[in-house]
């Protein structure tokens, strides 16, 4: 009864080794997938800061070109009204 009792401890035990090597294993799965996950999550983080950097070096850009041209902008204007004063009076 004995030799039948450690038969069936011994037969546990390595069972549940065995589910601890495969639960270890998969947890250093997900672990890589996790870490994998963040490198892609912090490189898009990245390229976002950098997009968002581009666009306000293209407003800047966008406001200056238009102080620049602030005194065309009002002389183009001027002329668009006379133009419609022009083609309502005809």
């Amino acid at each position: 009864m004995k030799k039948i009792l450690i038969i069936i401890l011994f037969i546990l035990s390595a069972v549940s080794i065995g589910f601890l090597i495969y639960n270890f294993n998969e947890l250093n799965n997900y672990d890589k997938i996790v870490d994998e996950k963040q490198e892609e999550l912090n490189k898009m983080n990245e390229d976002l800061k950098d997009e968002e950097k581009a666009k306000e070096e293209r407003n800047k850009q966008i406001t200056e070109t238009k102080e620049k041209n602030k005194a065309k902008i009002e002389e183009l204007e001027k002329w668009q009204k006379q133009t419609k004063q022009v083609e309502s009076l005809l």
